[in-house]
């Protein structure tokens, strides 16, 4: 979609990006069970880096005056945090019951 006046204007777009993303978690093998207090305590946690492609929201305002290009100006750049969730190959259904 794209919002545009004489000075300013506004475009929201999808982007693919590429990225490598440093996680460490439990390792699920070393974990206890508490039955009383429902929590898990991890003895060994795992660090991997991963690399994943995702199709986020962008929006792009620009500045600009209607008879100058020269004028032309990227005033923000945002994406939609939400978009960007980075997952582990973890089993679900723990802690098993």
């Amino acid at each position: 979609m794209l919002n545009v006046t004489e000075e300013e204007a506004t475009l929201n777009t999808e982007a693919e990006v590429t990225f490598d993303a440093d996680l460490s978690y439990g390792d699920e093998g070393s974990a206890s069970y508490d039955s009383e207090d429902k929590t898990v305590f991890y003895h060994d946690y795992i660090n991997e880096t991963v690399q994943r492609t995702k199709v986020i929201s962008v929006e792009i305002a620009v500045f600009y005056k209607f008879d100058d290009p020269a004028s032309f100006e990227i005033n923000d750049v945002s994406i939609d945090e939400d978009s960007i969730l980075v997952q582990a190959s973890v089993h679900e259904g723990w802690p098993y019951k």
